[in-house]
């Protein structure tokens, strides 16, 4: 396309005008001619001109100067000073004019025009005049021209780049998260969560810089955040935080933390428990072995638990921190109660009665081996078992450490094993007396209190030369009851003693004198069919009775 002639300094040319009117510019009617000719090619610029101005208007101004170099008019500069003195003279003619024609119209109109109109046709010739005219350019300097803004364009990608780069980059990110967990900066970090499971605020993000406090825990957190940011699906140590990636401009994203409520499973047997996190009480629910708490906003918290044991004691749990980012499995603590579960060894038998801190429980041994769920530290554990003879045996043990639950009793003594003085009295009383009735009867049969083994032996001991023709009477029987001693005989719980027998003596024929006597012997008894009885005698003399002599039954019986 060709170069176009600045329109202020042009006119529109047409092929007749100087064979129609004459070459002479000064010829009155050619110039009027020519005036109007110039008038109306001045008008047609100017207007022109201004349809141009506008943007949305300059491709139409380009086509109609293309349909105009077709039709063949020209554009020529003007060569005499003369006509472009007329060309003015007839512009501004031409606009006063019009400015009369306008004042007619309504005072509203007028001002609208009156704007419209304030450059004349002379000043808008004046300023297309002044305007350079339009050079064609090479394709050098177009390639130039192209380069140029290229260059600027490349240089304002660049600077913007760096800018998005600077914002969104995700180890800035990282850092920018690092920097308020060391400061401890709760507020700031705030800003770098969200959720829509827990609460995100200021006194919630201090659970994060309380968990974070560390350096090894913040330099495990920056390789989660970092692996994340490139894999939001990637694992981490820190189950209940992730990164979000929210997508900004051209590939760049803006990172947060994602955070999701963590778990919490109180397993303890304990009663009436609750639960205090940072001072505050929270409920959770029963669940299978303890009680579970959800949706607790992850992070450091100081855990306090209280209960009471099944005899109703009262516990609390050690002040414990616990760091909480469980989330598909929740985290298991046990109160720290001062309580656990144990297991006691050591019981004689599996009839022992166990207690704890002196009351009964209904646990019983098995094997000599007790069970009991949630023993309070410092109780002390202890057995009794009556046997059916009145021995009592106990054991005790108490419960001192936490982490040591495998007891077994100690202090194992029995007493009772043997019945006390005046209840030997009385079974020696009750056995020589029937004795003695035997004896004057001569008949077995009558004597009690005697063992299997010692009835057997009885038809002798009725035949004793001391009471050979005589009439026995029964007078006391008595136990030296510093020289009792508990043994067992063939498995059954017995005892041995020396005891003395005074009885009063007769002829059987009513013609011999009469006299007391004493009768001394070792004497077993054995625990048989539920009751003592006399297993074994042998007579001593009252020396060895007085000498505690028991050496005589050292033989065993018959």
């Amino acid at each position: 396309m060709r170069a176009r002639a600045c329109p202020a300094r042009a006119m529109i040319h047409n092929p007749n005008f100087h064979t129609q009117k004459g070459t002479d510019m000064n010829n009155t009617p050619d110039r009027a001619h020519a005036g109007d000719e110039l008038g109306r090619a001045l008008d047609d610029t100017l207007d022109a001109l201004e349809r141009a101005a506008a943007p949305e208007n300059a491709a139409e101004a380009e086509h109609r100067e293309k349909e105009a170099y077709e039709r063949g008019e020209t554009v020529q500069s003007f060569d005499s000073t003369m006509e472009l003195e007329d060309a003015m003279r007839e512009a501004q003619r031409r606009a006063r004019a019009r400015m009369d024609e306008r004042r007619r119209k309504s005072a509203r109109e007028a001002d609208r025009e009156a704007r419209a109109t304030q450059y004349s046709y002379a000043e808008r010739a004046e300023a297309a005049m002044a305007r350079p005219r339009k050079k064609k350019r090479g394709p050098l300097a177009a390639m130039g021209a192209v380069a140029g803004a290229l260059a600027v364009l490349l240089a304002v990608l660049c600077v913007a780049s760096s800018a998005l780069y600077s914002r969104y980059d995700p180890e800035r990110f990282v850092a920018d998260v690092l920097a308020a967990l060391e400061g401890g900066d709760a507020a700031a970090l705030a800003g770098h969560l969200v959720s829509d499971e827990v609460t995100v605020n200021e006194e919630n993000a201090a659970l994060l810089c309380a968990a974070f406090s560390g350096a090894d825990a913040r330099e495990a957190l920056a390789s989660q955040l970092r692996a994340q940011s490139a894999d939001p699906a990637a694992a981490g140590a820190y189950e209940a935080l992730g990164v979000e990636k929210d997508p900004v401009f051209l590939g760049f994203c803006e990172y947060r933390i994602r955070v999701r409520g963590a778990q919490l499973m109180l397993r303890t047997n304990a009663q009436n428990v609750l639960l205090s996190l940072n001072g505050a009480t929270r409920t959770g629910e029963e669940a299978d072995g303890g009680i579970l708490y959800k949706n607790l906003f992850p992070g450091r918290y100081s855990c306090t638990v209280t209960g009471a044991t099944p005899l109703g004691e009262q516990l609390t749990g050690a002040e414990t921190q616990l760091d909480l980012f469980s989330v598909s499995a929740p985290f298991e603590f046990d109160g720290a109660l001062p309580v656990a579960d144990v297991t006691v060894s050591g019981a004689v038998s599996d009839e022992a009665v166990i207690f704890i801190n002196g009351t009964e429980v209904a646990n019983r041994p098995s094997g000599g081996v007790v069970q009991l769920p949630q023993v309070a530290v410092g109780s002390t554990i202890s057995f009794q078992y009556t046997e059916a003879h009145g021995a009592v045996t106990t054991g005790s043990v108490v419960f001192s450490d936490r982490s040591a639950t495998q007891l077994a009793f100690g202090d194992i003594q029995t007493t009772g094993d043997t019945p006390d003085e005046a209840a030997i009295n009385t079974l020696l009383s009750a056995y020589y007396a029937s004795f003695v009735n035997a004896v004057n009867n001569k008949d077995a049969s009558l004597v009690t209190g005697a063992s299997a083994a010692q009835s057997a032996a009885l038809p002798g001991l009725l035949e004793a030369e001391a009471f050979k023709d005589k009439v026995l009477q029964f007078t006391s029987a008595v136990v030296k009851a510093d020289s009792v001693a508990a043994c067992e005989v063939n498995g059954a719980p017995a005892f041995r003693c020396n005891a003395a027998m005074a009885y009063h003596t007769r002829s059987s024929t009513g013609d011999g004198a009469e006299a007391d006597a004493m009768l001394y012997e070792n004497v077993e008894f054995v625990f048989e069919n539920g009751a003592w009885a006399v297993n074994r005698t042998v007579t001593i003399d009252e020396a060895k009775y007085t000498a505690n002599d028991l050496s005589a039954l050292e033989a065993p019986a018959a």
